[in-house]
């Protein structure tokens, strides 16, 4: 493969682990010789959200709608995302990211309480009980076929919007014997992703705040304390966030 340097690379950190070399705005272009489709790499200036939050957007782009697009990888410190592939790829990837660079206006916490049996619930789940899971993405036809059966029971479900790094209060007073209040934090992090500080009453009446990293628009489940008199159902909160944005 030729390739064809038109200036001087530099180093940088992408994502925060990955050194790279790139040349910007066009680093590099080589010419496939089966093809002669030229390639290379450009770095697209992002204006609204973190590189990290916009190269998940774009993701499926990459793997299912664009031809021509190799890779993307965010740069944080310089708020750019470096886009390996042909011109015409990374062109068409330019007018995507025109669309989807949003203002984040607030995070939509939804708070779902299901009652069923430990087992039914370690179905859904990708962890231990133990830990604070995460649901498997197919979870919801599990889900619906448990409550069709009556082997699950929707006790509440609840939605609230907050800011980025602002806690949604959660009511508990259809989950919990006595009148008590929880709260989910989220909060979107470097990686693209949004930390969740879900916090709820426990039977000592003292918070164990329990923390994890989602995807936007993915769920977790946090196990709630048992009931005394029930030793074979348990309550879990399913709880996602999902980012709101405007256009800029």
């Amino acid at each position: 493969m030729n390739m064809k340097l038109f200036q001087m690379p530099n180093s940088l950190i992408v994502a925060g682990s990955l050194m790279v070399t790139m040349v910007h705005p066009v680093l590099a272009q080589s010419v496939n010789p089966t093809t002669d489709a030229p390639s290379g790499i450009a770095a697209l200036k992002v204006h609204n959200v973190s590189p990290s939050i916009m190269a998940k957007w774009l993701e499926p782009y990459n793997k299912f709608g664009i031809a021509g697009v190799e890779s993307i990888a965010p740069s944080n410190p310089t708020g750019e995302i470096w886009v390996k592939g042909t011109q015409e790829g990374i062109a068409k990837l330019r007018s995507v990211l025109a669309l989807s660079d949003n203002i984040i206006v607030g995070i939509e916490v939804e708070a779902q309480f299901i009652e069923m049996s430990a087992e039914d619930a370690q179905a859904l789940l990708w962890k231990p009980l133990s830990k604070p899971g995460i649901i498997r993405p197919n979870f919801r036809k599990m889900l619906n076929t448990f409550i069709a059966d009556k082997r699950a029971k929707v006790l509440s479900s609840q939605r609230s919007i907050t800011k980025d790094g602002s806690p949604a209060e959660i009511s508990l007073d259809t989950i919990t014997v006595r009148k008590a209040t929880g709260s989910v934090t989220p909060t979107t992090n470097d990686q693209g992703m949004i930390t969740l500080v879900a916090q709820f009453p426990q039977k000592a009446s003292k918070s164990a705040p329990v923390v994890f990293s989602v995807d936007d628009g993915n769920t977790v489940a946090v196990e709630l304390p048992r009931s005394e008199d029930d030793e074979m159902h348990q309550v879990f909160a399913l709880i996602t966030c999902r980012l709101i944005c405007r256009a800029s």
